[in-house]
C-alpha cells in the first residue's frame, strides 16, 4: 500500500477505517477529528496518504 492507495479499493470499509483510526490514536496519543477539522485537510480519508497526512499534521501540532 502506498500514499495513493484508495482505501475502499484496498478492502478497507468505513468500519475498518474507524478501527485503524482508533489504533492510530492510541499508538500516537492523539485524537483524529473529521478531516475537515484538520488544518490543511479538505477531503475525507479516501487514500492511505490522507490518513498519513492527518496523523503527521496532528503530531506536528502536538510538538
Amino acid at each position: 500500500m502506498d500514499a495513493g492507495t484508495v482505501l475502499s479499493e484496498a478492502g478497507i470499509d468505513s468500519l475498518a477505517l474507524v478501527e485503524i483510526i482508533f489504533d492510530l490514536e492510541e499508538k500516537f496519543d492523539i485524537t483524529i477529528p473529521n478531516p475537515d477539522e484538520i488544518e490543511g485537510m479538505d477531503t475525507a480519508f479516501n487514500t492511505a496518504g490522507d490518513v498519513v497526512k492527518a496523523v503527521q499534521t496532528l503530531l506536528a501540532e502536538k510538538g
